[in-house]
């Protein structure tokens, strides 16, 4: 019987693991053929190591499955939340059926545990990723902008203001998108020197938007001239932002992504647009939920004004059980262990839908008051997700 391994892949093994992971994702491509290398430079230029952040499984010295576990930080309020994202979730064809996909994400899942991570996303079918603890999470929200409702939202088409393609070595562009993100009271931490590539995700570009020469904002667009990430300078220069991205990619209509922390944002794009409708961000599996309870429902709490009240919740997490009071004073939010009774006891996933889903069907067991303090606004920027 071959030998079996099951761990980080050794650096020695980067061109087999990137052939690997184009052939179970791109075999049936047309000419030419996507590779990871292209769409996702962040993570698996052979610089950034992404042997090491693979857990694969070898038979003989071949690899026959792989799952990526990619880190990365949010600050929530001032407080860091460490991330752990999962992609690449891959078993060769001739491998399947034998569990080598599980072998590696439980393995994956362990290391974030063990190393910390508060919380992990990923995009995949809910069902599959269910079994591991995942479930839909987060608000995002999606505007369908046309020229026809920006025109009768009274919108001067023919205003003029400049996008610039944002490459390495635009020290100056990257310093004010850096600072634009770090004024916000979420942000993704992300390095200087990968900005570009973390921004280039998926195929897109970064632009930065200039009037007269002043910085008013970003955005990313993919090579079909739809819109990434949309980060305007103040909310109201979301419509110079706009308006360039309709000039350079030659469309008429396109949807917006804008996290639901940002009303004063979102209300001028929903104001100006032909629809709108809200969508889960990704999916996500908790860790710690003292830290993402308290990081983000404090982030609603700037954007907001909670009730006040307290409840305590027993929740049987996928890392451990965890009692925590929740309270809110005068907008103040608390959250800590509790060795009080439980006001509700809930298991992992359910847990997962009442504090940060769309729709829970245990949130309506708690008070009103307590009730709409969620969902909490989790959010993921789209050059972030894995």
């Amino acid at each position: 019987m071959a030998d079996i391994y099951i761990g980080r892949a050794p650096k020695e093994d980067y061109e087999q693991l990137m052939d690997m992971l184009d052939d179970v994702f791109f075999a049936e491509d047309e000419e030419p053929r996507r590779d990871f290398r292209s769409l996702l430079p962040k993570l698996y230029k052979e610089e950034y190591d992404p042997c090491y952040n693979n857990f694969i499984i070898k038979y003989g010295g071949e690899i026959k499955g792989a799952v990526g576990l990619f880190p990365f930080d949010f600050m929530v309020c001032g407080s860091r939340i460490r991330v752990a994202g999962i992609g690449n979730v891959a078993c060769t064809r001739d491998s399947r059926g034998n569990g080598n996909m599980t072998k590696c994400l439980e393995a994956a899942l362990e290391s974030a545990i063990n190393d910390g991570a508060d919380i992990s996303m990923l995009g995949g079918d809910r069902q599959r990723y269910g079994f591991f603890g995942y479930e839909p999470m987060g608000v995002n929200l999606r505007f369908r902008m046309t020229d026809r409702s920006l025109k009768l939202s009274g919108i001067d088409m023919d205003y003029k203001c400049d996008a610039v393609e944002v490459k390495e070595g635009d020290t100056a562009r990257i310093e004010k998108i850096q600072n634009l993100l770090r004024r916000q009271p979420f942000y993704p931490v992300r390095e200087d020197e990968k900005l570009v590539d973390i921004l280039s995700s998926w195929c897109n570009k970064p632009y930065a938007v200039e009037e007269n020469g002043e910085f008013r904002g970003f955005f990313t667009m993919g090579n079909d001239g739809g819109i990434g990430d949309f980060v305007p300078a103040e909310p109201e220069d979301w419509f110079k932002l706009i308006l360039c991205a309709m000039r350079l990619g030659g469309r008429k209509e396109f949807n917006i992504s804008a996290p639901d922390f940002n009303p004063k944002l979102a209300k001028l794009l929903s104001d100006a647009c032909a629809g709108v409708h809200s969508t889960h961000v990704e999916s996500m599996c908790v860790f710690n939920y003292k830290n993402v309870i308290e990081a983000f429902l404090k982030l609603k709490a700037q954007v907001s004004r909670l009730a006040d009240g307290k409840v305590t919740l027993l929740i049987h997490g996928k890392r451990c059980d965890e009692k925590l009071k929740i309270s809110v004073k005068d907008n103040e939010v608390c959250v800590c262990e509790s060795e009080n009774e439980a006001d509700l006891e809930l298991e992992h996933r359910e847990a997962q839908r009442l504090i940060a889903s769309v729709y829970s069907e245990r949130r309506g067991e708690l008070r009103p008051e307590i009730a709409a303090w969620f969902p909490i606004p989790i959010y993921c920027y789209g050059a972030d997700s894995v």
